[in-house]
């Protein structure tokens, strides 16, 4: 089954390329596949919302469904205006890019948009089950900012899927919608923070798995969508005990350019470039930390390891890139460590940043805390 993953011009690139990442985790006969749309061609409208009832009510509308949205890092304020666009707007952008990509009739296209719909719901799919969009953002009002977004968008991306695939239209997906939320995949959640229950649980329910084997779908696929609802359960729950037993993720390296995932946050990739990975793949090989001068005795060693995740670049520049790092009198240094820190703040949190960030006081040795029992690398 062919996925599309289509990516509006205004959703982040990390975002989703972290989506991505964590949907493709899984095994299965899923193929998600990275899609990015041109230009949106519908123009946004303001939607006021006079208070917060409002902004977390869906519109009743022909049938009812589930679904979500994602994340917003500042608390919301009432009154409030926001972008929306109408639902066929949305639908419409999938069914643009089938055409321009001449994609086949069974495949399916999901759009994801930072833009709200007119209807205020978390997603929706079309009357043919294979288009759909989900929101993506707003996940941090719902969340109270304890939520990396990837997760309820990629759950979304889950359901919506399960849902294309085991109803034959939208009427009959309105019939089996639980108007009482109880923690499953098709809760209604006409109050939009009900939604916290369903992804926490992220379970179905007896009623519904009972639906599910009546269509026989193939196991492989069912297997596929369960692990994933019950890998981004599990990764939830971790971030949410993180704050109370600050336990650290495991860090593995992988792969010939070394780059490096968050094992315990759903295989986050920390989005380093070729020189930060560098430095910080050093001070990984050493736990005894490297002081700032100390550093021009380490060249070799790390122009060896830039080098190779350098790319196409050439060996001057990789050179000068390298003696502009281990020079204490220049300002790289500097600037490589603030934005490693930045980077690592934004993926694990300001709790467990400690473990993860290159410390030491000032003219001291600076190491990285973690533990190296909790470091692995995969080739």
């Amino acid at each position: 089954m062919n996925v599309h993953l289509l990516k509006s011009p205004e959703l982040s690139e990390d975002t989703y390329r972290d989506v991505v990442l964590m949907l493709r985790q899984y095994p299965g006969p899923i193929r998600f596949i990275e899609s990015e749309l041109g230009i949106m061609d519908a123009e946004p409208k303001d939607q006021y919302w006079e208070d917060e009832k409002k902004f977390d009510s869906k519109e009743n509308v022909e049938f009812i469904q589930a679904c979500l949205s994602s994340d917003e890092a500042l608390p919301y304020s009432f009154p409030m205006t926001d972008k929306r666009l109408t639902w066929q707007d949305l639908f419409r952008q999938c069914e643009n890019y089938r055409r321009e990509r001449c994609v086949s009739p069974d495949d399916h296209v999901i759009l994801l948009t930072d833009i709200g719909n007119d209807k205020n719901w978390f997603g929706s799919m079309d009357d043919s089950l294979k288009n759909y969009f989900i929101h993506t953002e707003n996940w941090g009002h719902y969340f109270q900012n304890q939520v990396d977004v990837r997760f309820p968008i990629a759950y979304e991306v889950i359901v919506w899927l399960l849902r294309g695939c085991i109803y034959s239209s939208r009427h009959e997906m309105q019939e089996h919608l639980h108007q009482t939320s109880i923690g499953c995949f098709m809760d209604y959640c006409e109050n939009k923070k009900e939604i916290i229950l369903k992804m926490r649980t992220a379970d179905l329910c007896p009623k519904c798995l009972d639906h599910i084997n009546l269509k026989d779908l193939q196991s492989n696929f069912v297997n596929q969508i369960l692990d994933t609802m019950d890998g981004i359960r599990n990764n939830l729950i971790f971030r949410e005990r993180v704050r109370i037993m600050r336990k650290p993720s495991r860090i593995q390296v992988e792969g010939f350019m070394k780059h490096i995932f968050l094992t315990d946050f759903g295989n986050l990739c920390v989005r380093l470039n070729p020189k930060e990975r560098a430095l910080y793949l050093l001070f990984l090989n050493h736990p005894e930390g490297i002081s700032i001068p100390e550093l021009y005795d380490h060249h070799q060693e790390l122009l060896t390891i830039y080098q190779r995740l350098s790319g196409r670049e050439s060996q001057e520049n990789i050179r000068r890139a390298i003696a502009s790092l281990v020079n204490p009198l220049e300002s790289d240094i500097s600037i490589n460590l603030s934005r490693i820190k930045r980077k690592f703040k934004e993926a694990v949190g300001e709790e467990l940043l400690p473990f993860y960030d290159i410390t030491g006081e000032h003219g001291e040795r600076k190491f990285i805390k973690l533990d190296r029992e909790l470091v692995t690398y995969k080739d």
